[in-house]
C-alpha cells in the first residue's frame, strides 16, 4: 500500500469514526448505564479492528469495556 492509499484510508477512517463511531458508541454506553439488561451484538471486520488499532485504539477499549460487562458480544 503506497503512501497516498494509506494516508486516504486513515483520513477517511478519522471522518467515519468522528461522524458514526464515537456518538454511536457513547450512545451505546449511555443506555447499557441506563438499562443494564440492554444488549447489543457488534459484527467486527479484520480490516476494521486493524485500523481501530492504528488510529482510533480507544474505541476497542470502550467495545473490551462493554464486553466486560456482559452487555456486548461480538459475532
Amino acid at each position: 500500500m503506497n503512501d497516498d492509499t494509506r494516508q486516504n484510508n486513515q483520513r477517511i477512517f478519522d471522518k467515519v469514526t468522528k461522524k458514526s463511531y464515537r456518538p454511536m458508541l457513547d450512545l451505546l454506553e449511555q443506555k447499557m448505564n441506563e438499562f443494564p439488561s440492554f444488549k447489543v451484538s457488534f459484527s467486527i471486520t479484520g480490516t476494521w479492528l486493524m485500523q481501530a488499532e492504528k488510529w482510533a485504539p480507544d474505541l476497542i477499549d470502550k467495545i473490551k469495556h462493554m464486553v466486560e460487562r456482559g452487555q456486548a458480544e461480538i459475532v
